[in-house]
């Protein structure tokens, strides 16, 4: 009932609606989809979710059900999804490379605070400077997309490092128990 009534308001509002695009004549449709997004509880672990797409019938203010697939095909087709503009666009973040100098460190040298934080950043993004991240985000960001891929490789590729001396450290702790457990056998039998 909820539903109906909010998806009926958002039809009725000309700022949602649009204009289809590559086509000879002139068209301004009213959003008429509704999709219910939600996630099972029953194993948090698991991470599946249910997509349920319903079409709005404006003549009628009913919702027909039609079928979704989602297909996730990874990073490599990200360029085809250059065309999409939420309502709602983000802010821009401030990435000032001035803030970033050597002068502007020296200035902030008695704070402290600063220089360590930008040594973290630099940690992180090994290769990427304060400039160089400031074009990944903005209005320009969708020609910097290559980067940014390369940026996650490289934090993947420590991650997976990470994952390796874990797995290593995990096996000696393994093995002492195991030998502590013979210890015990053979001092308490």
């Amino acid at each position: 009932m909820r539903e109906a009534h909010v998806t009926s308001s958002l039809s009725s509002k000309i700022q949602f609606s649009f204009q289809v695009q590559n086509s000879t004549q002139t068209f301004t449709l009213p959003p008429c989809i509704f999709l219910l997004l939600t996630t099972p509880f029953h194993n948090p672990l698991i991470h599946t979710h249910e997509y349920r797409a319903y079409q709005f019938r404006i003549s009628d203010e009913s919702f027909e059900a039609k079928t979704l697939d989602v297909v996730n095909i990874g990073p490599a087709f990200r360029g085809h999804y250059g065309s999409f503009c939420p309502n709602s666009p983000f802010p821009l973040m401030d990435c000032d490379p001035a803030r970033f100098n050597s002068m502007a460190e020296d200035r902030n040298c008695e704070k402290g605070g600063e220089k360590d934080q930008r040594e973290e950043v630099d940690l992180r993004t090994v290769g990427f400077d304060a400039g160089r991240l400031s074009r990944l985000v903005g209005p320009e960001a969708g020609k910097y997309t290559a980067e940014l891929e390369d940026l996650y490789k490289q934090m993947l590729a420590k991650l997976e490092g990470l994952a390796r001396v874990v797995e290593k450290g995990s096996a000696r702790v393994m093995e002492q128990v195991i030998v502590l457990s013979s210890f015990e056998i053979l001092l308490f039998p």
